[in-house]
């Protein structure tokens, strides 16, 4: 039975190992994602409270908007923005 795992578990360690390295190079990227949904998520919420009202545009919360706000941030907020008053 040894002789069938001895030579898979250093592949599995090692695969392990390489997976965990590339997670950890990653997790830049998965947090700036996360962070840009948070404050894009915030200003859309602060949008509507605060500015819909004085703009008359008012920017729904659904996929498409905080996808939107999650990829480009800010700028994608500011794009959705132009883009209700365009349209």
């Amino acid at each position: 039975m040894f002789s069938e795992w001895g030579i898979s578990i250093p592949i599995i360690i090692i695969a392990l190992f390489f997976l965990g390295f590339i997670i950890m190079l990653n997790s830049r990227r998965i947090m700036k994602l996360v962070l840009n949904s948070i404050v894009g998520i915030i200003s859309l919420l602060l949008y509507n409270m605060l500015l819909s009202g004085i703009t008359g545009v008012y920017i729904g919360i659904n996929l498409v908007t905080v996808f939107v706000v999650t990829i480009l941030g800010i700028p994608g907020f500011i794009l959705l923005i132009i883009l209700n008053l365009i349209l």
